[in-house]
């Protein structure tokens, strides 16, 4: 966000490890974590959405694109 002069309020970040959620978190962004089988067991608390490794779910974009909207009003 900083790099292109973007407020990082008005940003969604997608993540892999609880470490990059935190960082996203504390500077206000939209959290949408993507963790692997081996970083499941961080601790991704405080993202908007967490997608399972192996999860199904047909709605996965679209809940995605929603929280990235809801930003846009």
């Amino acid at each position: 966000a900083r790099q292109l002069k973007l407020n990082p309020r008005g940003c969604t970040s997608l993540v892999a490890t609880g470490k990059a959620a935190k960082n996203s978190l504390f500077h206000g962004m939209h959290t949408i974590a993507f963790p692997s089988e081996f970083t499941s067991y961080q601790d991704y608390s405080g993202s908007d959405y967490v997608v399972e490794p192996g999860m199904k779910d047909d709605n996965i974009a679209k809940h995605i694109l929603e929280l990235m909207a809801s930003r846009l009003d």
